[in-house]
């Protein structure tokens, strides 16, 4: 490889984790925008547990959130799970904050993640063509 084309390659690695950081940055706002609160307990944790990180070496970014809860809000839990892995049947649960047991079949799916990239195509589009000047 010439030094030439090392520099042009540099130069692709340069546009290539800017355009990654800037959709990172796209999505990771549109998702916490998009995060369900939980406004009887305060909230906010699934919004200040969003994150993104660009991976230079891989050439990708990826978006998500530290919560452990975070995968059941997504995707639902029990039958409303969106995998089909839910658990089929109801179950009871002690509520330690209402100090009184709890029968569920799970709950519905509160997407934030998803909906954020694929609501965001356009804008994306569109700063790949800023980026790389297209």
């Amino acid at each position: 490889m010439s030094y030439k084309s090392n520099i042009n390659k540099i130069r692709l690695d340069k546009k290539a984790d800017d355009f990654l950081e800037l959709t990172g940055q796209l999505i990771e706002g549109a998702a916490i925008l998009l995060s369900p609160v939980n406004k009887q307990g305060g909230g906010g944790n699934l919004r200040q547990g969003m994150s993104h990180e660009v991976r230079s070496t891989k050439k990708e970014v990826i978006i998500g959130n530290s919560m452990e809860y975070a995968r059941f809000v997504e995707q639902g839990t029990g039958i409303h799970a969106k995998d089909g892995k839910g658990r089929k049947t109801p179950w009871v649960y002690f509520n330690e904050r209402t100090g009184q047991f709890v029968k569920t079949s799970g709950s519905k799916a509160q997407p934030f993640l998803k909906p954020a990239a694929f609501s965001n195509i356009a804008k994306i589009i569109a700063i790949g063509k800023q980026v790389f000047k297209l």
